[in-house]
């Protein structure tokens, strides 16, 4: 059978350049793009289409982005609860060296950095008078997740 090509529908990349930014060089394999017809055939006899190309420097190189999130919904905790192994051990009591982890849920992904003032990571505030969670570093830092986990070391008098 034979395939009729049709109009020029959009402008197709066949190759693509060798990096997403040259550095002011050149590419080492340049970009080759196409008029397409609906079907993906390239287009090779059509001489009355125009098409302009406009060079776009690289925002990486030359310009600053701005990305506001004023409008952005605040994550939110949907569940705090101790990690699977405590509710599995069994025990009620725990005393002076041991260790309680404490899974917090957010219900969308947030990423952990330290803090600009003392680069410490975020704390868990517990109800006993000045004891605090600390979290334990699965993620790496700017990584998303919308769960952190926490470990608390019990201390005597808590």
């Amino acid at each position: 059978f034979n395939v009729d090509i049709g109009p020029p529908h959009r402008l197709s990349i066949l190759q693509h350049t060798s990096g997403g930014w040259a550095g002011n060089q050149p590419f080492h394999i340049q970009p080759k793009v196409a008029l397409v017809d609906a079907g993906g055939n390239v287009v090779s006899s059509d001489s009355t289409s125009i098409v302009t190309a406009h060079l776009t420097p690289s925002l990486a190189y030359d310009s600053k982005v701005i990305i506001n999130t004023a409008n952005d919904a605040t994550p939110s905790i949907i569940l705090a609860e101790f990690a699977q192994g405590i509710k599995e051990d069994g025990r009620t009591l725990y005393g002076p060296g041991d260790v309680i982890r404490i899974d917090v849920i957010f219900d969308q992904e947030v990423a952990i950095f330290p803090s600009v003032d003392n680069g410490t990571l975020p704390r868990l505030m517990l109800n006993a008078a000045g004891a605090y969670a600390e979290l334990v570093d699965e993620t790496p830092h700017g990584l998303l997740s919308s769960k952190l986990c926490f470990e608390y070391l019990v201390q005597e008098g808590h």
